[in-house]
Parts: structure tokens; sequence; C-alpha cells
């Protein structure tokens, strides 16, 4: 192994052992400053919000909605979280982790909202640095988390691609070279917010909302892996 090799197999062991992939330079995404591509086969999107920049899956855990898409929002506490435009969850983008808000009975004994409530990471984050040529990720891959679920699906990623919460048969022909194991082309300009067709949802306080899924993907034999919490059920 030459000095350069060496050197590069030292960072890497002080990173956590994977390989830096470069993804692109944020001056060269589209309006919005979010970059979008394929890392080992994942959808991975890259955000600068306050001049910082996050990474994380760009496919929603939940049920594999446009996550990266989704505008981001403040907590009380401060924590920056992107919403995403199908259900209304919100992940902060630093850490993976799915936020709701609880609720209290009020004197008449009405529900009102109540404090903001973690169910622990449900989102992959991974690791991300601007270099001089442009924005290098380096995959976290440790454990298992909810999102790694969706993270490989080319339906959910092309959506991120393409900026589209349903996709048109145009869509998916013009994504034949979009395969696993390269970076995927950034089609389109992705929006700011919830793009237009987005399916019904009845968000409630507790921050949940209706599952519904999307035409365009084939249903699961279990849409989702539900567990007990303290005597109620958490996605």
């Amino acid at each position: 192994m030459d000095v350069a090799g060496e050197a590069m197999h030292q960072q890497q062991q002080q990173d956590g052992g994977g390989e830096w992939h470069f993804l692109g330079r944020l001056e060269d995404a589209p309006s919005g400053g979010r970059l979008h591509g394929q890392v080992e086969g994942r959808y991975v999107t890259v955000l600068q919000h306050e001049e910082q920049l996050y990474c994380l899956d760009s496919v929603c855990f939940h049920a594999g909605g446009p996550l990266a898409l989704g505008d981001v929002e403040e907590l009380p506490d401060g924590r920056s979280c992107l919403k995403c435009p199908w259900h209304y969850y919100l992940v902060d983008i630093a850490n993976g982790e799915k936020f709701y808000q609880g609720t209290v009975a009020g004197p008449d004994g009405k529900l009102l909202p109540g404090p903001w409530k973690s169910v622990g990471k449900r989102q992959r984050t991974h690791r991300v640095e601007q270099r001089p040529d442009g924005i290098y990720v380096q995959l976290n891959l440790e454990g298992h988390l909810a999102s790694d679920e969706y993270a490989h699906k080319h339906e959910c990623g092309l959506r991120v691609q393409t900026g589209h919460l349903r996709l048109s048969p145009q869509h998916l022909h013009a994504s034949n070279g979009v395969h696993e194991g390269g970076r995927a082309p950034r089609l389109g300009s992705p929006h700011m917010g919830s793009p237009r067709g987005s399916p019904p949802a009845s968000p409630r306080y507790s921050g949940e909302g209706e599952d519904c899924w999307p035409e365009d993907l084939p249903e699961p034999h279990s849409r989702h892996s539900r567990r007990n919490v303290g005597g109620g059920t958490q996605l």
C-alpha cells in the first residue's frame, strides 16, 4: 500500500471504516441547497441548514415517502426537523429521531396540544464533509433502523429525485438508467414544501396522521412493523 493509500486507510479507520463518496457540489444543486444521490445503492440527501451540513436517508422510514423534499421546521426546544410531505412526520435532521406532539386534557376534558416527545431514532443519518472539490458522504450503517426498509427502493428514491409524490410512466421510463450501486442523476428541481398531489392525511396532535399507501408503489405483505411501547403502539 502506498503512502496515500495508507493515509486513506488510517482516516477510514478513524471515521468508522467506511469509504467517503463524492456526492456533488451544493452550488450546482437546484434551488433549495439540497443534494440528492445514491451511495452504494442507498438514496441519501445532503442539506444545508443554518450553515451546517446534514446527511440522512432520503426516503421516510414510515411508508417510503419523500422525506427529503419536506420543509425544515423548528421544535420549541430548537431542534431542526424535516417534515415529511406525506404524513407530516417530523424527523430530526441531526440524529434521525422521530418526534410527535402529545396531548393533554384541558379543564373541560378536551384534548389539547401537549409536549413534544421522541419515539427514538427511526431515520438513518450519515457523515458528511465539505471539501474543496465538493460534498463527500460516508455511510453510517451501524445496527438496524426503520429507514433501512426503503433506503434502496427505486420507486421511493425516484420521487425524491424528480420532486414528484406520484410517479407517472414517463418518470419510470426516464429512470431506466438509474440503478443500484451508482449515483443517480438529479432529475428536476425539488420542492421546498408539500408538492401537489400529496396523499391525503388527517394529522392529529400526536403527529401520527393516517396511513395512505401510494398507488405507484406495490403494497408489501406487511406495511409496518409495530411494537408495543408502554402499553401503546409506536411505529
